[in-house]
């Protein structure tokens, strides 16, 4: 006898989210002070699209070295895969 038979109510699986495609930091400016920010590029691995330069903070914890690449992603969800 089956797990899931024997139970009253049976396991709801969430959907899974969609796969991301993401950007990774290709280049740093070169200063090396600790207590500014830094400006950094990105750039898709998939598509080869790349940021201007942007400002990142060493001290904020929502800034982060991956992002979300917007032409793959768009192309995700307009095709709905």
């Amino acid at each position: 006898m089956k797990r899931d038979s024997r139970l009253l109510f049976p396991e709801i699986k969430k959907p899974r989210a969609k796969r991301r495609v993401l950007m990774k930091v290709t280049d740093v400016d070169g200063s090396c002070c600790e207590w500014s920010d830094h400006d950094v590029r990105f750039a898709c691995p998939k598509c080869g699209y790349e940021t201007e330069w942007v400002s990142i903070s060493r001290d904020d914890p929502q800034s982060v070295l991956i992002k979300p690449c917007p032409n793959c992603n768009e192309e995700i969800d307009s095709n709905g895969k």
